[in-house]
């Protein structure tokens, strides 16, 4: 008795575990964060961010949110992290954002973000505005994870055991966007070579509309 052939439908219901946004940022988005940047590295009176931050990273500056607002970037933040929100837990109530604080990250040879998650808040998200040309090591047989951002999951398993991814390395081109849980892991390797590797990173709250703000503990 001859093989028939039969179709069977087939899908992934991607319904638990943490889920990371990709957006990909347009020219004027990119340059305008750049024109920003720019500005803050040439103001003497920058704040630095990097004494409650994780990174062994020298110019870690905050950024203005009345500076990002004025801009007109403010609600184009807010508007993406919503539709991320939306897309995610899928609720049918308007979603609130507010973003409560953004920094910028100057890295340079040998500088690197260890693991480390955000408190505080419950979106976390960084963008890309410079990315160098990396000296390779050339080791044989590594792969080269260097200027990498890694996101890492709670699973402590090979993934052909436990059916789940427990990490991700993702080499960020300029204009990438990542929005992913304030709570998950992550970290960037450092690399080497010059030139600056420039990104922007920030947090925010979302709510639901009219409903009392979340309270968040978290110790310092």
């Amino acid at each position: 008795m001859g093989l028939r052939e039969e179709k069977i439908g087939y899908e992934i219901l991607n319904v638990f575990g943490p889920k990371i946004g990709v957006v990909k940022l347009n020219d004027f988005i990119i340059n305008k964060m750049i024109e920003i940047t720019d500005n803050l590295l040439k103001d003497d009176t920058r704040k630095s961010n990097g004494f409650q931050l994780a990174g062994q990273i020298s110019e870690e500056p905050m950024i203005d949110l009345d500076v990002l607002k004025e801009s007109g970037l403010s609600e184009v933040f807010k508007q993406i992290l919503v539709q991320h929100a939306n897309s995610v837990i899928n609720v049918e109530e308007e979603i609130e954002i507010n973003i409560t604080e953004m920094w910028m990250v100057s890295q340079y040879e040998n500088e690197y973000n260890p693991i480390h998650w955000h408190e505080g808040c419950t979106l976390s998200c960084t963008l890309y505005l410079k990315i160098p040309e990396y000296k390779p090591r050339s080791i044989p047989g590594k792969k080269n994870r260097d200027g990498q951002i890694a996101f890492i999951n709670s699973n402590p398993s090979s993934p052909f055991v436990s059916m789940e991814t427990p990490m991700i390395t993702v080499p960020p081109e300029v204009g990438d966007m990542f929005i992913f849980p304030s709570r998950m892991l992550h970290c960037v390797y450092p690399f080497q070579g010059e030139g600056e590797r420039r990104s922007v990173a920030f947090n925010a709250l979302h709510q639901i509309a009219n409903e009392k703000p979340f309270k968040i503990y978290y110790t310092k």
